[in-house]
């Protein structure tokens, strides 16, 4: 696509039948490196609306990853960029390599870590077990389900309210 171009992914009506599986891939075709080889970076935003009840694994590279307004079971991994989760119910599951995690009004379980980044909760009714390395924990209105709330960071601080 040319520069400035949108891209819509449109689907899902009531003819869907479960299990269903939606991949979408973006890459960029050409060159990989620029001057002096380094790699040249062209933004692409991505949105996709899908059924409020679906299982989603997302993966993202030098890019942020959102979810909102899911019921159901998240896999989310991001490389270079940061992760945020909000009004999920269910269980999700973040991975984040240089980048944060921020979670709000979750109805669900919530499980990995970050390496280099902080991690940002609020109001989140399940059970709770996340780290950090080199990263700050913030906590409020957490509420572990009867399964418990497990917080770690090997270098940082842990600050619940």
């Amino acid at each position: 696509m040319a520069p400035g171009q949108d891209l819509a992914v449109r689907g899902a009506g009531p003819e869907l039948t479960l299990p269903a599986v939606l991949k979408v891939e973006v890459r960029r075709p050409g060159r990989r490196f620029g001057i002096f080889g380094f790699r040249r970076n062209h933004p692409c935003d991505l949105t996709l609306k899908v059924p409020r009840k679906l299982c989603v694994d997302a993966r993202t590279v030098d890019g942020a990853l959102t979810l909102r307004h899911l019921e159901g079971f998240a896999e989310l991994h991001a490389v270079d960029g940061p992760i945020r989760v909000e009004d999920v119910a269910g269980e999700v599951r973040v991975h984040a390599l240089d980048g944060s995690i921020q979670a709000e009004r979750l109805q669900a379980r919530i499980k990995g870590g970050t390496v280099d980044g902080d991690i940002t909760l609020d109001q989140v009714a399940g059970g709770v077990d996340l780290h950090t390395v080199d990263g700050r924990i913030t906590a409020r209105g957490l509420d572990g389900w009867g399964e418990g709330i497990t917080l770690r960071t090997v270098d940082g601080n842990i600050r619940i309210d």
